[in-house]
């Protein structure tokens, strides 16, 4: 297997620090865009050592996503033009971002590396990981436009991206924005940019290990607490999962299949459970009482902002994600069929995450309050 130079932009976090693991367990020399890296550096090192990775093949950049050229000095700004293969993942990860400092972030953030992207002169491939909620139809409506006939090219106007800060969250009206600002960058300068969109990780599929607060350990934390007592939405309603070992897989094999150059892939289970077994799943996995009753998911939003939300630790802006939309799968099947990958049976992902959280007592929630 050929060896490459890459950069990953939010390689600190939960999806990322396990992509540096693998890529570098490959051979591979990874370098990572990291605030505060002289202080985090061994710490990090450590994780990718204990992770199966090889520390010695990783080299923490000094930047942010926040800055001009992404704060990178001289030095860094020659290791990025040396790389093979970019990474980019990083974004505002936070609920109850305003559109300033989500805009800040993930939509200029992604301009200021795709600006430095046409200096790479050796660049092979780029990689964007973005959001499943890109292919939902409500985003098309909310920006008037036609998924099947769009141009990429053509980017958004500021009226369309009005709307989207409008009805969504800032986090994923700015994930929306900065998917459309690479893609119209790639078509104007060429990149060889691949779009991977991607749903709410589960936990690795052997051992449950999830080590951030937000997205399913908030659900599993928020059952527990009994903070889930009424199923928000309708049935058909339902929150698709990834584990995070297989998404690992596919997004570091990606890179050795050429013909995914100039694609975009949807990754996601399809079998996951609607939202209402889901829960079941979870409480029954904790030994509670499942919620058994719908209400509108509008009454769950009005209570959260209300207050719920500070007594919880949940957002309004998590339900945008619970819909009955189901998507097209076909082309991430069909290269992960290529790349030998076998999608692990999500329930029992769910249970071995579940028991993973349940066993470390959600320590994750603990550390970030």
């Amino acid at each position: 297997m050929a060896t490459s130079t890459i950069f990953i932009t939010g390689g600190t976090g939960l999806i990322g620090s396990w992509t540096t693991a693998t890529l570098t367990q490959q051979g591979h020399q990874v370098y990572v865009l990291a605030r505060n890296s002289a202080a985090r550096k061994a710490t990090y090192l450590d994780w990718i050592k204990r992770h199966g990775g090889t520390p010695e093949r990783v080299q923490l950049v000094e930047g942010n996503l926040n800055s001009p050229a992404l704060g990178i000095n001289q030095e860094g700004l020659q290791h990025l033009a040396q790389c093979q293969i970019v990474y980019h993942m990083g974004s505002s990860f936070e609920w109850g971002l305003s559109r300033q400092q989500a805009h800040l972030t993930t939509v200029q953030g992604t301009i200021e590396l795709a600006q430095q992207l046409v200096k790479m002169p050796d660049l092979k491939q780029l990689i964007h990981l973005t959001g499943y909620m890109l292919k939902a139809p409500k985003i098309w409506e909310t920006l008037q436009l036609n998924a099947n006939t769009y141009d990429y090219a053509d980017g958004l106007t500021a009226a369309q991206q009005d709307r989207l800060y409008r009805r969504f969250s800032a986090y994923e009206a700015a994930k929306v924005v900065a998917s459309f600002e690479m893609s119209r960058r790639a078509a104007r300068h060429k990149l060889p940019l691949t779009n991977i969109e991607l749903c709410t990780v589960a936990g690795h599929s052997q051992t449950g290990e999830i080590l951030q607060p937000q997205g399913f350990p908030q659900l599993v934390y928020g059952v527990k607490n009994k903070f889930m007592p009424l199923i928000p939405g309708k049935a058909e309603d339902w929150i698709p999962l990834i584990p995070l070992d297989y998404l690992v897989q596919f997004i570091t094999g990606i890179i050795h299949v050429p013909h995914t150059i100039g694609q975009d892939y949807l990754v996601l289970d399809e079998r996951t459970p609607n939202f209402a077994a889901l829960l079941k799943l979870i409480a029954e996995h904790l030994d509670m009482k499942p919620a058994t009753h719908h209400v509108p998911k509008k009454w769950v939003k009005l209570l959260l902002n209300l207050g719920l939300s500070r007594i919880s630790g949940m957002s309004a802006e998590t339900l945008d994600f619970l819909q009955p939309y189901r998507f097209d799968t076909q082309a991430s099947q069909k290269v992960a069929a290529e790349m030998g990958l076998v999608m692990p049976d999500i329930t029992d992902v769910v249970k071995r995450t579940v028991a993973f959280l349940a066993g470390n007592e959600f320590a994750q929630f603990h550390t970030a309050s």
